[in-house]
């Protein structure tokens, strides 16, 4: 089942503006040609883009770090620092569940930011000093 888009009537006012069509509807068959799309048929209207950008949208699934003191924003999604650090200390989070932009290439770099910070944080811990002689 397709979800509306939640665009706010300013979010259309200014699509309006800029000249972009909004097409909300199911697309009823795909005109692929030498692996690229080349048109969309929705409703019998034969659509044609130089580029595509489909708008899938996601619903974070937040709830456990929200339940253990996470704040988020009011999409539900998690609030981050600089390293993807949340607000409770030692937890992070990237992708979806952090910005909504639902780009793997961004959630891997999100992932890659967090992943320093916790190599850093790590690697500042201090480890017992190994006992001459000991086991």
């Amino acid at each position: 089942m397709r979800e509306e888009a939640a665009l706010s009537s300013e979010d259309r006012h200014e699509l309006r503006a800029a000249n972009v069509d909004l097409i909300e509807s199911s697309i009823d068959s795909v005109v692929i040609e030498n692996d690229v799309i080349e048109a969309f048929d929705v409703g019998g209207v034969e659509w044609r883009f130089d580029v595509v950008y489909s708008a899938l949208g996601t619903s974070p699934q937040s709830a456990l770090a929200r339940d253990a003191g996470a704040a988020v924003n009011d999409a539900g999604c998690l609030e981050v620092s600089d390293h993807q650090q949340t607000s409770l200390d030692g937890l992070y989070a990237a992708g979806d569940l952090v910005r909504g932009l639902n780009q793997i290439s961004v959630a891997q770099g999100e992932a890659a930011i967090a992943a320093t910070d916790i190599h850093n944080r790590l690697r500042a811990v201090k480890t017992p000093a190994l006992v001459a002689g000991g086991k």
